[in-house]
């Protein structure tokens, strides 16, 4: 709000992304208006990013159902997912998969599942390892660890200890990691 209809005002304003400029003398109706319209902007933003952040979540998905699949010489759709993600996969990627089957169907929207998969990247980043992961038949939970260096055996076990004390909230499961190999 201003009392000054300077152009300068309404310059700064625009620069500090205002969402509106009211002028004196203003009438209520026109700050609600302002209000709503702030409120309006808000909500969209937050819906995008959830939105952004449901897309990158369902990339990641396909990206590791892909690398469940037999490899073939055509992984075009693997690039095109890393790319999506901006996963630097080249001939120095290593991959590292650990399988966790639950003995209880666990349902999809379990928000616990996806506050333990950002735990788990939370816990990676440190070591430079990023994560995708796969719910199968609501009861298989694949990980793909990805890194520029082999991680080391400890950084792994680590890893599995991690899932480990995690999985064990849910009662009875087993868990298997495999090799790390390079893509």
């Amino acid at each position: 709000m201003s009392g000054y209809s300077d152009k300068e005002y309404l310059k700064a304003a625009i620069k500090l992304k205002a969402v509106n400029y009211i002028e004196k003398p203003f009438r209520l109706s026109e700050i609600e208006d302002a209000i709503r319209e702030a409120r309006d902007l808000y909500i969209r933003k937050v819906n995008s990013r959830h939105g952004e952040t449901l897309h990158s979540m369902e990339t990641a998905s396909r990206l590791a159902l892909q690398l469940t699949l037999p490899y073939s010489q055509d992984n075009s759709v693997i690039r095109q997912l890393s790319d999506e993600l901006q996963f630097t996969m080249n001939s120095s990627t290593f991959f590292t998969a650990f399988i966790v089957k639950t003995k209880l169907f666990l349902e999809a929207s379990t928000p616990s599942m996806a506050d333990l998969f950002q735990k788990f990247q939370d816990f990676l980043n440190p070591y430079h390892i990023t994560c995708v992961y796969l719910e199968k038949k609501f009861q298989y939970m694949v990980y793909f660890l990805f890194s520029q260096t082999p991680p080391s055996r400890q950084i792994l076990t680590h890893a599995g200890s991690f899932l480990m004390e995690h999985f064990a909230e849910f009662g009875r499961y087993s868990m298997a990691r495999g090799g790390t190999v390079e893509y």
